[in-house]
């Protein structure tokens, strides 16, 4: 279960990294004294990319850690994050 956490978090500061090199491009793209459609679809469509790739590591992370962990584990690990969130006011 550590090792599956410890690999998420090893991206998180990169992919962090990435979203705002690119906000930081697509500002510069609209700053330019003429939009470049082409640069800013571009642009775009690799955030898209990059945003499906890690939404796929954290569902396979999650799925792995589920098939660790026993049925009444997740139940408890689940209700831990709704509360969590709840008292954050994100859980809806």
């Amino acid at each position: 279960m550590t090792a599956i956490l410890k690999s998420l978090a090893r991206e998180a500061p990169e992919f962090r990294r990435q979203n705002l090199a690119a906000r930081e491009q697509m500002v510069v793209l609209l700053k330019a004294d003429r939009i470049d459609r082409a640069a800013i679809e571009k642009l775009r469509a690799e955030r898209i990319k990059a945003l499906d790739d890690a939404s796929r590591k954290v569902t396979d992370a999650l799925a792995q850690a589920g098939e660790i962990l026993t049925a009444e584990q997740r139940r408890e690990l689940i209700s831990l994050a709704e509360k969590r969130r709840s008292m954050m006011g994100m859980w809806r």
